[in-house]
């Protein structure tokens, strides 16, 4: 933790007891921007660092990452501070679920659209900015990755029981 905080300047460290939850959260991104991309990661080290490599390529560079770790060691947050980039926030939540922890990172996001990603996702490196640019031009409110990696825009509600 203190080798993060040396190397950045403009970093915001807080730590808090929510309920019987710690909640330690080092943000970075002070500004808006475009699209925040949320990661609830639960201990597969490989996989976390390969979505995140992935991210980091893609062609659209108007996003934040936030990492929500929601294991009890150290391993996903020194995965986090080997890759050293701004872009990347990083939030640890203990004595959550999955849903929970995505929950949280909506509360620190700085962006106009949120992606919900898993660690053991593979995007085409033009992902964020063929979804960025279908909701934007568009002005909706909802998208779907499909299986081929290209998003099914939706313009209403989904209600219960509809397939996508």
């Amino acid at each position: 933790m203190t080798k993060t905080l040396d190397r950045t300047k403009d970093i915001f460290l807080d730590t808090m007891l929510l309920g019987k939850e710690i909640l330690v959260k080092k943000i970075k991104t002070t500004n808006k921007t475009k699209v925040t991309v949320v990661i609830a990661a639960f201990r597969n080290i490989t996989r976390l660092k390969s979505i995140l490599e992935n991210i980091l390529k893609q062609s659209f560079q108007e996003f934040e990452i936030i990492v929500v770790d929601d294991l009890s060691g150290s391993e996903i947050e020194e995965a986090v501070v080997t890759l050293d980039n701004n872009k990347i926030n990083y939030i640890k939540k203990q004595l959550g679920s999955n849903s929970s922890a995505k929950n949280c990172a909506l509360d620190f996001s700085k962006g106009e659209y949120v992606v919900f990603v898993e660690e053991s996702s593979k995007l085409r490196s033009n992902y964020l900015e063929l979804l960025f640019n279908e909701v934007s031009q568009k002005n909706l409110d909802i998208a779907i990755l499909t299986r081929n990696g290209y998003p099914i825009i939706l313009n209403e509600t989904i209600s219960s029981g509809q397939d996508y």
